[in-house]
Protein backbone atom coordinates (compact mmCIF):
# COMPACT_ATOMS: atom_id res chain seq x y z
CA UNK A 1 0.00 0.00 0.00
CA UNK A 2 1.22 3.48 -0.77
CA UNK A 3 1.54 6.23 1.79
CA UNK A 4 -1.25 8.82 1.48
CA UNK A 5 -0.01 12.42 1.48
CA UNK A 6 -1.85 13.15 4.73
CA UNK A 7 0.44 10.74 6.56
CA UNK A 8 3.77 12.22 5.59
CA UNK A 9 5.89 13.18 8.54
CA UNK A 10 5.18 16.90 8.27
CA UNK A 11 1.45 16.16 8.73
CA UNK A 12 1.98 13.82 11.67
CA UNK A 13 0.72 16.10 14.45
CA UNK A 14 -2.90 16.54 13.23
CA UNK A 15 -3.18 12.87 12.29
CA UNK A 16 -1.76 11.63 15.56
CA UNK A 17 -4.18 13.44 17.88
CA UNK A 18 -7.36 11.32 17.48
CA UNK A 19 -5.34 8.11 17.23
CA UNK A 20 -3.54 8.91 20.47
CA UNK A 21 -6.88 9.02 22.27
CA UNK A 22 -6.91 5.23 22.00
CA UNK A 23 -3.62 4.87 23.84
CA UNK A 24 -5.11 4.91 27.32
CA UNK A 25 -7.42 1.99 26.61
CA UNK A 26 -6.55 -1.24 28.43
CA UNK A 27 -4.58 -3.53 26.11
CA UNK A 28 -7.47 -5.97 25.68
CA UNK A 29 -9.87 -3.20 24.69
CA UNK A 30 -7.36 -1.77 22.23
CA UNK A 31 -6.82 -5.21 20.70
CA UNK A 32 -10.59 -5.67 20.44
CA UNK A 33 -10.81 -2.30 18.68
CA UNK A 34 -8.13 -3.44 16.22
CA UNK A 35 -9.98 -6.70 15.58
CA UNK A 36 -13.21 -4.83 14.89
CA UNK A 37 -11.47 -2.31 12.62
CA UNK A 38 -9.75 -5.13 10.73
CA UNK A 39 -13.06 -6.89 10.22
CA UNK A 40 -14.67 -3.69 8.91
CA UNK A 41 -11.84 -3.28 6.42
CA UNK A 42 -12.25 -6.88 5.23
CA UNK A 43 -16.01 -6.43 4.83
CA UNK A 44 -15.51 -3.17 2.91
CA UNK A 45 -13.17 -4.93 0.47
CA UNK A 46 -15.63 -7.80 0.05
CA UNK A 47 -18.51 -5.38 -0.56
CA UNK A 48 -16.55 -3.49 -3.24
CA UNK A 49 -15.73 -6.79 -4.97
CA UNK A 50 -19.36 -7.95 -4.66
CA UNK A 51 -20.56 -4.87 -6.54
CA UNK A 52 -18.15 -5.68 -9.37
CA UNK A 53 -19.16 -9.35 -9.42
CA UNK A 54 -22.89 -8.61 -9.75
CA UNK A 55 -22.52 -7.58 -13.37
CA UNK A 56 -19.14 -9.04 -14.17
CA UNK A 57 -16.97 -12.10 -14.46
CA UNK A 58 -15.32 -13.48 -11.29
CA UNK A 59 -12.35 -14.74 -13.29
CA UNK A 60 -11.68 -11.30 -14.78
CA UNK A 61 -12.16 -9.58 -11.43
CA UNK A 62 -9.75 -11.90 -9.64
CA UNK A 63 -7.19 -11.48 -12.42
CA UNK A 64 -7.47 -7.67 -12.30
CA UNK A 65 -7.22 -7.45 -8.52
CA UNK A 66 -4.26 -9.82 -8.37
CA UNK A 67 -2.53 -7.70 -11.00
CA UNK A 68 -3.25 -4.56 -8.98
CA UNK A 69 -1.93 -6.18 -5.79
CA UNK A 70 1.27 -7.14 -7.62
CA UNK A 71 1.81 -3.50 -8.52
CA UNK A 72 3.17 -2.50 -5.12
CA UNK A 73 2.74 1.14 -4.06
CA UNK A 74 3.09 3.51 -7.02
CA UNK A 75 2.50 0.91 -9.73
CA UNK A 76 -0.93 -0.28 -8.61
CA UNK A 77 -2.77 2.06 -10.98
CA UNK A 78 -0.90 1.05 -14.17
CA UNK A 79 -1.24 -2.63 -13.21
CA UNK A 80 -5.01 -2.28 -12.88
CA UNK A 81 -5.16 -0.26 -16.10
CA UNK A 82 -3.28 -3.04 -17.87
CA UNK A 83 -5.59 -5.74 -16.49
CA UNK A 84 -8.73 -3.84 -17.55
CA UNK A 85 -7.27 -3.01 -20.98
CA UNK A 86 -5.90 -6.50 -21.55
CA UNK A 87 -8.57 -8.77 -20.05
CA UNK A 88 -7.86 -12.41 -19.43
CA UNK A 89 -10.25 -13.55 -22.14
CA UNK A 90 -8.23 -11.53 -24.66
CA UNK A 91 -4.98 -13.06 -23.44
CA UNK A 92 -6.42 -16.57 -23.80
CA UNK A 93 -7.77 -15.77 -27.25
CA UNK A 94 -4.31 -14.70 -28.42
CA UNK A 95 -2.43 -17.65 -26.92
CA UNK A 96 -4.90 -20.43 -27.75
CA UNK A 97 -6.06 -23.50 -25.85
CA UNK A 98 -2.62 -24.59 -24.62
CA UNK A 99 -0.48 -22.43 -22.38
CA UNK A 100 2.62 -20.90 -23.97
CA UNK A 101 4.73 -19.13 -21.37
CA UNK A 102 6.84 -17.22 -23.88
CA UNK A 103 3.72 -15.93 -25.63
CA UNK A 104 2.26 -14.89 -22.26
CA UNK A 105 5.46 -13.00 -21.48
CA UNK A 106 5.34 -11.25 -24.84
CA UNK A 107 1.65 -10.30 -24.54
CA UNK A 108 1.77 -8.96 -20.99
CA UNK A 109 5.08 -7.12 -21.25
CA UNK A 110 4.23 -5.86 -24.73
CA UNK A 111 0.87 -4.45 -23.66
CA UNK A 112 2.64 -2.85 -20.70
CA UNK A 113 5.22 -1.24 -22.99
CA UNK A 114 8.06 -2.96 -21.13
CA UNK A 115 9.66 -5.16 -23.79
CA UNK A 116 13.33 -4.27 -24.39
CA UNK A 117 12.76 -2.64 -27.80
CA UNK A 118 9.91 -0.55 -26.34
CA UNK A 119 12.23 0.80 -23.65
CA UNK A 120 15.29 1.17 -25.87
CA UNK A 121 17.39 -1.06 -23.59
CA UNK A 122 21.03 -1.75 -24.33
CA UNK A 123 21.39 -5.51 -23.86
CA UNK A 124 24.63 -7.00 -22.55
CA UNK A 125 24.98 -10.22 -24.56
CA UNK A 126 23.71 -12.77 -27.09
CA UNK A 127 21.40 -14.57 -24.66
CA UNK A 128 19.59 -11.34 -23.85
CA UNK A 129 19.43 -10.28 -27.49
CA UNK A 130 17.94 -13.63 -28.55
CA UNK A 131 15.31 -13.44 -25.82
CA UNK A 132 14.41 -9.89 -26.77
CA UNK A 133 14.15 -10.67 -30.51
CA UNK A 134 11.95 -13.71 -29.89
CA UNK A 135 9.56 -11.75 -27.70
CA UNK A 136 9.48 -8.81 -30.08
CA UNK A 137 8.56 -11.09 -33.00
CA UNK A 138 5.80 -12.75 -30.97
CA UNK A 139 4.41 -9.39 -29.88
CA UNK A 140 4.43 -7.93 -33.40
CA UNK A 141 2.75 -11.05 -34.82
CA UNK A 142 -0.21 -10.52 -32.46
CA UNK A 143 -0.95 -7.06 -33.85
CA UNK A 144 -1.83 -5.71 -30.42
CA UNK A 145 -1.42 -2.18 -29.06
CA UNK A 146 0.27 -0.98 -25.91
CA UNK A 147 -2.25 -0.41 -23.11
CA UNK A 148 -0.23 1.56 -20.55
CA UNK A 149 0.93 5.04 -21.61
CA UNK A 150 4.67 5.61 -21.77
CA UNK A 151 6.06 7.04 -18.54
CA UNK A 152 3.31 5.70 -16.29
CA UNK A 153 5.47 2.98 -14.73
CA UNK A 154 7.69 3.93 -11.81
CA UNK A 155 10.94 2.33 -10.63
CA UNK A 156 11.70 5.11 -8.16
CA UNK A 157 13.07 3.75 -4.88
CA UNK A 158 11.88 0.23 -5.67
CA UNK A 159 13.99 -2.82 -4.95
CA UNK A 160 14.71 -4.93 -8.05
CA UNK A 161 12.17 -7.65 -7.15
CA UNK A 162 9.42 -5.02 -6.75
CA UNK A 163 9.93 -3.38 -10.12
CA UNK A 164 7.10 -3.64 -12.65
CA UNK A 165 8.84 -5.91 -15.15
CA UNK A 166 9.33 -8.65 -12.58
CA UNK A 167 5.83 -8.19 -11.14
CA UNK A 168 4.34 -8.61 -14.61
CA UNK A 169 6.46 -11.67 -15.24
CA UNK A 170 5.09 -13.07 -12.00
CA UNK A 171 1.56 -12.34 -13.25
CA UNK A 172 2.27 -14.13 -16.54
CA UNK A 173 3.40 -17.26 -14.68
CA UNK A 174 0.31 -17.16 -12.44
CA UNK A 175 -1.98 -16.91 -15.45
CA UNK A 176 -0.15 -19.86 -17.01
CA UNK A 177 -0.36 -21.92 -13.82
CA UNK A 178 -4.17 -21.75 -13.80
CA UNK A 179 -4.63 -21.79 -17.57
CA UNK A 180 -6.96 -24.78 -17.82
CA UNK A 181 -8.88 -24.71 -14.51
CA UNK A 182 -8.94 -20.91 -14.12
CA UNK A 183 -7.81 -18.65 -11.31
CA UNK A 184 -11.08 -18.85 -9.39
CA UNK A 185 -11.41 -22.62 -9.44
CA UNK A 186 -7.69 -23.17 -8.84
CA UNK A 187 -7.47 -20.83 -5.86
CA UNK A 188 -10.77 -22.02 -4.41
CA UNK A 189 -9.28 -25.53 -4.28
CA UNK A 190 -6.28 -24.08 -2.43
CA UNK A 191 -8.61 -22.31 0.01
CA UNK A 192 -10.11 -25.66 1.03
CA UNK A 193 -6.62 -26.86 2.02
CA UNK A 194 -5.71 -23.81 4.09
CA UNK A 195 -3.95 -20.47 4.06
CA UNK A 196 -0.48 -21.82 3.37
CA UNK A 197 -1.77 -23.55 0.25
CA UNK A 198 -3.26 -20.28 -1.00
CA UNK A 199 0.10 -18.56 -0.48
CA UNK A 200 1.95 -21.36 -2.28
CA UNK A 201 -0.55 -21.05 -5.09
CA UNK A 202 0.41 -17.39 -5.50
CA UNK A 203 4.19 -17.66 -5.10
CA UNK A 204 6.28 -17.77 -8.28
CA UNK A 205 9.91 -18.87 -8.25
CA UNK A 206 12.40 -17.53 -10.77
CA UNK A 207 13.25 -20.10 -13.41
CA UNK A 208 14.90 -20.37 -16.80
CA UNK A 209 16.10 -17.02 -18.16
CA UNK A 210 14.60 -15.22 -15.14
CA UNK A 211 16.54 -17.27 -12.62
CA UNK A 212 19.59 -15.28 -13.69
CA UNK A 213 18.19 -11.89 -14.72
CA UNK A 214 16.58 -9.10 -12.72
CA UNK A 215 15.59 -7.51 -16.03
CA UNK A 216 16.54 -8.08 -19.65
CA UNK A 217 19.61 -5.90 -19.27
CA UNK A 218 20.53 -6.95 -15.71
CA UNK A 219 22.06 -10.44 -15.49
CA UNK A 220 22.84 -11.75 -11.99
CA UNK A 221 24.14 -14.99 -10.53
CA UNK A 222 20.81 -15.75 -8.86
CA UNK A 223 17.60 -13.72 -9.06
CA UNK A 224 14.96 -13.65 -6.30
CA UNK A 225 11.47 -15.07 -6.71
CA UNK A 226 9.13 -13.30 -9.13
CA UNK A 227 6.43 -13.41 -6.44
CA UNK A 228 7.76 -14.08 -2.94
CA UNK A 229 6.00 -15.27 0.18
CA UNK A 230 5.41 -11.79 1.57
CA UNK A 231 3.64 -10.52 -1.53
CA UNK A 232 1.69 -13.79 -1.83
CA UNK A 233 0.33 -13.27 1.69
CA UNK A 234 -0.67 -9.69 0.88
CA UNK A 235 -2.56 -10.97 -2.17
CA UNK A 236 -4.31 -13.61 -0.07
CA UNK A 237 -5.33 -11.07 2.59
CA UNK A 238 -6.40 -8.24 0.30
CA UNK A 239 -7.77 -10.08 -2.74
CA UNK A 240 -8.36 -13.83 -2.52
CA UNK A 241 -10.15 -14.11 0.85
CA UNK A 242 -12.39 -11.02 0.34
CA UNK A 243 -13.30 -12.21 -3.17
CA UNK A 244 -14.40 -15.65 -2.01
CA UNK A 245 -16.29 -14.11 0.90
CA UNK A 246 -18.09 -11.85 -1.61
CA UNK A 247 -18.87 -14.86 -3.81
CA UNK A 248 -20.28 -16.72 -0.82
CA UNK A 249 -22.91 -14.01 -0.32
CA UNK A 250 -23.83 -13.79 -3.97
CA UNK A 251 -24.31 -17.56 -4.24
CA UNK A 252 -25.62 -18.23 -0.74
CA UNK A 253 -22.64 -20.51 -0.01
CA UNK A 254 -22.37 -20.25 3.77
CA UNK A 255 -19.51 -22.75 4.03
CA UNK A 256 -17.37 -20.74 1.59
CA UNK A 257 -18.05 -17.56 3.57
CA UNK A 258 -17.29 -19.23 6.88
CA UNK A 259 -14.06 -20.70 5.52
CA UNK A 260 -12.87 -17.41 3.98
CA UNK A 261 -13.50 -15.43 7.16
CA UNK A 262 -11.94 -18.11 9.39
CA UNK A 263 -8.74 -18.07 7.33
CA UNK A 264 -8.63 -14.28 7.54
CA UNK A 265 -8.90 -14.49 11.33
CA UNK A 266 -6.13 -17.11 11.45
CA UNK A 267 -3.77 -15.32 9.05
CA UNK A 268 -0.50 -13.98 10.50
CA UNK A 269 0.41 -10.35 9.77
CA UNK A 270 1.53 -9.43 6.29
CA UNK A 271 4.39 -7.09 5.42
CA UNK A 272 4.71 -3.89 7.45
CA UNK A 273 4.48 -0.56 5.68
CA UNK A 274 4.88 3.04 6.74
CA UNK A 275 1.25 3.38 7.79
CA UNK A 276 1.18 0.26 9.96
CA UNK A 277 4.50 1.12 11.63
CA UNK A 278 3.52 4.70 12.38
CA UNK A 279 0.01 3.91 13.63
CA UNK A 280 1.24 1.06 15.80
CA UNK A 281 3.77 3.47 17.30
CA UNK A 282 1.06 6.01 18.04
CA UNK A 283 -0.96 3.38 19.88
CA UNK A 284 1.76 2.78 22.46
CA UNK A 285 -0.19 2.46 25.69
CA UNK A 286 0.27 4.68 28.73
CA UNK A 287 1.93 1.76 30.51
CA UNK A 288 4.46 1.42 27.73
CA UNK A 289 2.96 -1.76 26.27
CA UNK A 290 1.88 -2.17 22.71
CA UNK A 291 -1.30 -3.84 21.61
CA UNK A 292 -0.41 -7.26 20.22
CA UNK A 293 -0.59 -6.93 16.43
CA UNK A 294 -0.23 -10.66 15.86
CA UNK A 295 -2.70 -11.20 13.02
CA UNK A 296 -3.53 -9.88 9.59
CA UNK A 297 -6.88 -8.72 10.96
CA UNK A 298 -5.22 -6.47 13.57
CA UNK A 299 -2.69 -5.22 11.06
CA UNK A 300 -5.51 -4.34 8.68
CA UNK A 301 -7.19 -2.69 11.66
CA UNK A 302 -4.22 -0.32 11.96
CA UNK A 303 -4.79 0.78 8.36
CA UNK A 304 -8.53 1.13 8.92
CA UNK A 305 -7.98 3.30 12.01
CA UNK A 306 -5.61 5.50 10.04
CA UNK A 307 -8.16 6.07 7.29
CA UNK A 308 -11.02 6.74 9.71
CA UNK A 309 -9.28 8.72 12.45
CA UNK A 310 -6.66 10.24 10.19
CA UNK A 311 -9.43 11.50 7.94
CA UNK A 312 -11.19 13.05 10.93
CA UNK A 313 -8.00 14.82 11.94
CA UNK A 314 -7.42 16.19 8.45
CA UNK A 315 -10.99 17.32 7.87
CA UNK A 316 -11.71 18.63 11.35
CA UNK A 317 -14.98 18.27 13.25
CA UNK A 318 -18.32 18.33 11.46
Amino acid sequence: LGTPPAFRRQRRRPVATPLERLRDLPSRELERALDEAGERRFMAKALAIMERLRGGDAEEELYARLMEALGYSQNRSPMLLLARGLPLRRVKGLVGPDVDHLALEAIILGAAGLLPHQRGLCLPGLEEERRSEELEQLWRSMGESTVVPQGMWSNFRLRPHNQPTRRLLGASFLVGRYWHHGLVEGLRAKLQRGLREIERGLEVASEGFWAHHLDFHRPVSRAPSLVGGGRAREMAINVVLPLFFAQSHLFGDRELGRRSLALYYQCPPGQDNEITREVEGLLLTSRGKRAVVNSARRQQGLIQLYHVLGGQASNGPG
